[in-house]
């Protein structure tokens, strides 16, 4: 999905090139048509060479990390701006008048500053959520169990990562949850983006529940490309390794019980469902039609279950073979871009998923999908990385506030 963008947003963009320069910049003199391509070619050629050799020679340097996230915020700016303009153009040549380009202009400068602010503002700005959710299963022991949920951190090598480890941990100790809950994609492409800077600071986050993570379509190490160097199987073990180091155990294809009081009823399950391995790499949309009747075998009738599922298409599945009363999700991101628009907001992923952001129920069955904390592109627009704190309270209620 993520090429098909790429290559749709560059053929778009070639074409406002060619409008752009032989009906505007073709007459202008030549020092500025030289300036013109100059810079056209700096936002465009450093992001292919690139993403070609990252697709190629799997560099894995902090210097490509950030070179890469700096040609790929140029690229989109570039491409975004030219798109607007050569539209502005060719409703001026259609209507004969100037405004259409004068409304362009200012649009492409309102692109422009979201890009940046985006960019540099809103992807570093972390934010706590609260909800609040009402079950009868709840023991009586777990009223008021607060649970944050994280997810989609997307740790790379760029220095923000080191940065954003440090926020997450402050703002854990704040929160002071009594378990924490990561639904995967906690690195980007593999285990050495876990740095020994990044595992010192985590491993100061403590709970006194428990650490538990699920595996994410970036944590199995599909997106390597040198697989000959870095076997999958070798990666996934490292990676599993570092997380034990620092006390987060990896909940994948097992359910664990958690004792919330002195009573055999007095306990919370916990299950998490490994990342469908009928979906390849880089799939966003496709219906997960899964079997999960094994993976809650072993809990009992009744009792409270929270399931950790990095993948919100799995609900159906998940609720085809229990009646879990929570599912925590990420994934999606809201595509890192939302309108302000109703109580959830408006996202492009609302085209593709039927749940995409925030809290769904249905027969008191709750969803909560996380719009995460990081990403692959460092650009945040209307979703702002968060972490949700999650109240867990007995009876039932039609409304759960999420702010």
């Amino acid at each position: 999905m993520f090429l098909a963008i790429i290559i749709t947003i560059t053929f778009v963009w070639v074409a406002a090139e060619w409008l752009l320069f032989s009906r505007t910049v073709a007459h202008w003199r030549r020092s500025a048509r030289a300036l013109y391509a100059t810079l056209t070619a700096l936002c465009s050629v450093p992001f292919w060479i690139c993403f070609f050799i990252g697709r190629t020679w799997d560099i894995q340097t902090t210097f490509w990390a950030v070179l890469g996230a700096v040609n790929m915020i140029l690229f989109l700016l570039n491409a975004g701006v030219k798109i607007t303009l050569a539209a502005g153009l060719l409703a001026s040549l259609k209507s004969r008048r100037r405004w259409p380009m004068a409304v362009a202009s200012v649009v492409a400068v309102i692109f422009a500053g979201l890009i940046g602010y985006g960019t540099f503002i809103e992807s570093q700005t972390l934010c706590i959520k609260h909800l609040t959710i009402y079950s009868d299963n709840l023991p009586a022991e777990a009223e008021g169990l607060r649970i944050a949920q994280i997810s989609d951190v997307h740790f790379s090598l760029r220095p923000s990562s080191a940065s954003m480890a440090r926020k997450i941990t402050s703002a854990l100790e704040q929160i002071g949850p009594d378990i924490i809950l990561d639904c995967g994609d906690l690195v980007n492409t593999r285990h050495s983006e876990l740095t020994e800077e990044i595992l010192a600071t985590l491993a100061t986050i403590k709970a006194p529940l428990g650490i538990y993570t699920v595996e994410g379509n970036h944590d199995r190490g599909d997106y390597i490309t040198d697989t000959l160097a870095l076997p999958l199987e070798e990666n996934h073990r490292l990676y599993l390794e570092k997380l034990a180091s620092i006390g987060w155990q990896d909940l994948t294809g097992r359910t664990v019980a958690i004792a919330v009081g002195d009573n055999i009823g007095d306990t919370l399950y916990l299950t998490g469902l490994p990342y469908p391995a009928s979906l390849g790499k880089g799939t966003h949309g496709e219906a997960v039609e899964e079997d999960y009747t094994a993976n809650f075998a072993t809990i009992p009738d009744g009792a409270f279950n929270i399931v950790l599922a990095h993948n919100p298409m799995a609900w159906p599945s998940i609720l085809n073979a229990t009646e879990a009363e929570l599912t925590l999700s990420g994934h999606v991101h809201s595509m890192q871009m939302k309108l302000p628009i109703g109580e959830r907001g408006w996202s492009p992923a609302a085209w593709i998923y039927p749940h995409w952001s925030g809290h769904y129920e249905q027969e008191g069955c709750h969803l909560n999908i996380s719009d995460g904390i990081g990403s692959a592109l460092p650009i945040r627009v209307g979703v702002p990385p968060s972490i949700v704190v999650i109240e867990l309270r007995k009876g039932n209620s039609n409304h759960s506030p999420l702010s």
